[in-house]
């Protein structure tokens, strides 16, 4: 079975370290868990987080980047639900929360953010805040054949030329 004797990134680490490996593995801090972590399974699933909160969880994102984690994932996409029928805790973030954990990385001069964006943080804003912290953004929400892109493989060239002065995210598609 699966070793879950880890509760922080750090430890997480280290029992991939241990575990005998067959191939190249790279781990990113997820957005949720980190709210989980901080404010609870149901509170993060429901409200915005203080600013209290917001640091512990930029000291969390901190410690895991220290750890080895080559970045930091989130999701805005509407169609991520988690238990209870409640968006994934992610989704509830506002833009400061998403862009405070965002900047951690940036502080580090490595990284990326890998985003599924959705209507509250859409590309041109990744693109704002790939650009103000200099950390790569990969998105990956737009899959042709899914959901309002059905049938429309121009939306990629579409979404990437609404971004205005500075890099575009890295488009990153995933083939089901």
């Amino acid at each position: 079975g699966i070793d879950w004797s880890f509760e922080t990134f750090p430890e997480y680490m280290e029992a991939i370290r241990l575990a005998p490996k067959m191939l190249n593995l790279a781990t990113c801090v997820g957005h949720t868990p980190i709210r989980m972590y901080v404010m609870g399974a149901d509170e993060s699933a429901t409200r915005a987080a203080t600013e209290i909160e917001i640091d512990q969880m930029k000291a969390l994102v901190k410690e895991a980047m220290e750890a080895g984690a080559i970045g930091f994932s989130t999701s805005k996409a509407p169609s991520h639900v988690g238990t209870k029928a409640l968006p994934v805790p992610s989704r509830l973030a506002t833009m400061a929360e998403t862009e405070a954990l965002i900047a951690v990385v940036g502080e580090h001069g490595r990284g990326v953010v890998a985003m599924t964006d959705g209507p509250e943080y859409p590309l041109v804003e990744a693109s704002r805040g790939s650009q103000e912290t200099g950390v790569g953004t990969p998105w990956g929400s737009r899959r042709p054949g899914r959901g309002r892109h059905r049938g429309r493989p121009d939306h990629l060239p579409g979404q990437a030329s609404a971004v205005r002065g500075g890099r575009a995210p890295t488009a990153s598609n995933a083939p089901r």
